[in-house]
């Protein structure tokens, strides 16, 4: 466990629970108990080295007696309001998957944060920067080259995708038609659950992506789109399933 200092975000566990403190009254509003219960355990998790913590959700899960779903949709919340950050550390295991890293961030006063900002972004309106030169440069190449301009928004709209899923995709369909495949990925699992993140399954999702992939290039499917919007659903029926099941037999 001692890798875990290479990630702690505080010198001292008194840093630490002082950071949490000023993260729960300035979000006090927007956190539910649930939110407070997942903060504070993690906070007692992250002692020996404060602010970092390697815990499955299941460790949560019998800690608080919450189901799977409140779990990670209250870890999704704090990582939303840059409470948390969570690192992927996934291996598989016989019985899931293994714990992600999570640690608490250091709170950061967003007035101050805005004051700054404001301060340091007037500049003469006369006066061109070199950093603006060299963006407006970059923008004539592109513009010049389409070729290029493709791959720059194909690379822009992949890393707005969840890591992995968005390089699959940018590997086998160009830049219109991986906008079009993710569309069709939200709406199956929005279908079945809207609060389900594809990074929290990410394994599955890109199983069930590669299968239908491969079964085109094989010539069995016609309607890709189609099916992989069934693939997708299907994934998404088990897995919520699965987290319904669990959370019947927690009680």
């Amino acid at each position: 466990m001692y890798y875990l200092s290479e990630y702690q975000t505080f010198t001292s566990v008194k840093e630490m629970d002082k950071h949490v403190q000023q993260h729960t009254n300035a979000h006090y509003h927007e956190l539910i108990q649930t939110d407070r219960d997942v903060l504070s355990l993690l906070s007692r998790y992250s002692c020996k080295f404060p602010g970092a913590a390697h815990l499955k959700v299941e460790t949560i899960m019998k800690a608080l007696s919450k189901s799977d779903v409140t779990i990670r949709r209250a870890i999704r919340k704090l990582a939303k309001l840059h409470i948390i950050e969570k690192i992927s550390f996934i291996r598989r295991v016989s019985k899931g998957y293994g714990a992600n890293i999570l640690r608490i961030l250091p709170f950061e006063d967003k007035s101050t944060m805005i004051t700054r900002s404001s301060t340091e972004s007037v500049t003469p309106v006369s006066v061109q920067s070199p950093e603006i030169e060299k963006q407006t440069s970059l923008s004539n190449n592109l513009i010049q080259d389409t070729y290029d301009t493709e791959d720059a928004i194909k690379e822009g709209l992949i890393t707005k995708l969840p890591e992995r899923i968005g390089r699959i995709l940018g590997a086998f369909f160009d830049m219109n038609t991986v906008y079009k495949v993710y569309g069709i990925m939200l709406r199956a699992k929005a279908k079945i659950d809207r609060t389900m993140m594809f990074e929290e399954y990410e394994e599955d999702y890109i199983s069930a992506i590669l299968s239908v992939v491969n079964a085109y290039k094989r010539g069995r499917v016609k309607n890709i789109f189609g099916v992989l919007y069934a693939a997708i659903l299907s994934a998404t029926k088990r897995l919520y399933v699965t987290a319904l099941f669990n959370d019947a037999m927690d009680r």
